[in-house]
């Protein structure tokens, strides 16, 4: 009897099966359209794959295996051996283009991991760790071509408990790596923007946004362990019109083209206080240094020594300039100095040249002076011209206070010409030259005798 019931209750079971499902062969099954692994359209519960033990869910495609959902696994990473340090992959998901990774590797990095099968077939280039850390858990991980990036949350340690997370402190990070810093480098992190693509008089476009490159708004480039240096522009278009110049930003901040705008700066109050003053530089174009944007401060006094350009002396209120003992060495004016307006030739402490071809103008120095009768001084002088010998020398053999030269005169010419009057009907006005001169004893004398 019992030899009967049980064929009875597996005849009925082949009859169930046939009825409503095929064979499943653990060897694999045949299948033709449309038939599916699933549920469907009388389903009441969702498609759930499961498993019981510590194993995972793997996926193939042409007998490969492509993605793995990891179970409650842990394995140190990267040299992190601190106990505190220990990788959790509890539901960690990989997605690789190399099969090898599920074996040769211990397994993704983070919560995602994309695995790209570019180069050989080695896990030092499909699965980098160098740039790993115990902190890139819960994003997305990108490992290929020798080069690791994670995009995700980071959680922020607390300072006396290394690896011990700190509740409610998470940072969203953007990471990329290098095995280290300039080798086959160097990487950068770049912002690229990209259109529809199509052609420049027949030919890919070299670069902008419809080029294979895309256009270049940003990139950031690390030049050591410690330093990276941001590229406002499109780098590469630049290195393609310029590639003796322009190549990665050489300053922390390099902008390589258009302009800067503070919309709030001019309604800003004024920093009246403040003695330093941005500058730029003007050098050659293709010098390192054009357009590096520098300070210098103007008044005297501050920056830690005297201004090169004025000595404001505000007590005295005077406006100074190359006072100083002559230094050959100093970059700033002193007594050695000359002083050249409107000519890049020098042979005298100023000298001025006008043309009126450049602009018609009555003369080339005008000095207009008003004296009054008050104040320490009798006298006043509108220009004055002295010489004398240089301390401990005879001088020169000639000397002029004053010297007027005219050339070329087409009318009237005069090397000096002096103009004098009085104030009318007054008795102080009782020696009046329009030019007057004084000679002291000598071989040869013009003018009056000095008494």
């Amino acid at each position: 009897m019992r030899t009967k019931r049980i064929l009875t209750v597996g005849i009925c079971g082949c009859l169930v099966i046939s009825i409503s499902a095929q064979n499943w062969l653990t060897g694999g099954n045949p299948i033709t359209a449309p038939d599916y692994l699933g549920a469907n359209g009388a389903s009441v519960a969702p498609l759930h794959l499961r498993t019981i033990p510590q194993l995972s869910i793997d996926f193939s495609t042409q007998n490969s295996l492509r993605a793995r959902l990891y179970p409650n696994d842990f394995t140190f990473f990267n040299g992190y051996t601190d106990p505190a340090a220990l990788h959790w992959q509890r539901g960690f998901f990989a997605l690789s283009g190399r099969p090898t990774f599920f074996n040769n590797t211990n397994g993704p990095f983070s919560r995602l991991h994309l695995v790209d099968d570019v180069g050989v077939d080695f896990a030092a280039t499909y699965a980098q760790q160098f740039g790993w850390r115990p902190w890139m858990r819960n994003g997305v991980t990108f490992t290929g071509n020798e080069d690791q990036g994670y995009i995700g949350q980071k959680y922020v340690y607390d300072p006396e408990e290394p690896f011990v997370t700190l509740p409610d402190r998470s940072d969203m990070v953007l990471q990329w790596s290098n095995d280290y810093p300039g080798e086959d480098g160097p990487d950068r992190l770049r912002f690229l923007f990209t259109n529809r693509p199509d052609s420049l008089n027949g030919s890919p476009r070299p670069s902008g946004a419809r080029s294979i490159e895309g256009l270049e708004g940003m990139r950031l480039t690390p030049l050591n362990d410690t330093t990276i240096n941001v590229g406002v522009g499109d780098f590469f278009a630049g290195n393609l019109d310029d590639p003796g110049n322009i190549d990665e930003p050489t300053e922390r901040l390099d902008v390589l083209n258009g302009r800067v705008r503070v919309r709030d700066l001019p309604n800003d109050p004024q920093a009246g206080t403040l003695q330093r003053y941005l500058v730029v530089d003007d050098v050659d174009s293709d010098d390192p240094e054009f357009g590096v944007i520098k300070w210098r401060n103007l008044p005297t006094g501050t920056g830690g020594g005297a201004d090169c350009d004025w000595d404001i002396l505000t007590g005295s209120r005077v406006l100074r300039s190359g006072s100083a003992a002559p230094n050959p060495t100093s970059s700033c004016p002193d007594r050695g100095w000359l002083y050249s307006v409107g000519t890049q030739n020098y042979g005298y402490k100023m000298q001025i040249f006008h043309d009126d071809l450049d602009r018609n103008v009555p003369g080339g120095l005008q000095v207009d002076y008003k004296g009054d009768d008050g104040g320490p001084y009798s006298y006043g002088y509108a220009m004055y011209g002295g010489m004398s010998a240089s301390a401990g020398t005879p001088g020169p053999g000639t000397m002029t206070g004053v010297r007027g030269n005219v050339t070329g005169a087409r009318r009237t010419g005069t090397g000096v010409y002096g103009m004098a009057t009085g104030t009318g009907g007054s008795e102080d006005a009782l020696d009046i030259h329009g030019v007057h001169g004084v000679a002291a004893p000598g071989v040869v004398q013009h003018g009056e005798p000095m008494v």
